[in-house]
């Protein structure tokens, strides 16, 4: 496909592009329903939902190389 971006930022758009797959969060337990899932911004260090904390202030998470794991905040700010 190319090389893709949006707003100065490159987007993956084949698995294989991701550098450092094992530290790339691809899917999240959300921890609440809600219509449209999980969403962070792209271009930006702030969240567009907040983050579940619902499991002793973590969340289970799928990572890019096909693990899954449990993930706990680390920064008070998320927690709270």
């Amino acid at each position: 496909m190319g090389h893709v971006s949006v707003g100065g930022l490159e987007v993956v758009t084949k698995a294989n592009e991701i550098r450092t797959s094992s530290e790339r969060i691809v899917l999240l337990d959300e921890g609440y329903a809600t219509f449209g899932g999980f969403t962070v911004y792209y271009d930006r260090s702030s969240w567009w939902d907040l983050p579940p904390t619902r499991y002793d202030n973590g969340v289970t998470v799928g990572y890019a190389d096909g693990r899954s794991g449990f993930f706990k905040w680390k920064d008070k700010r998320t927690i709270t």
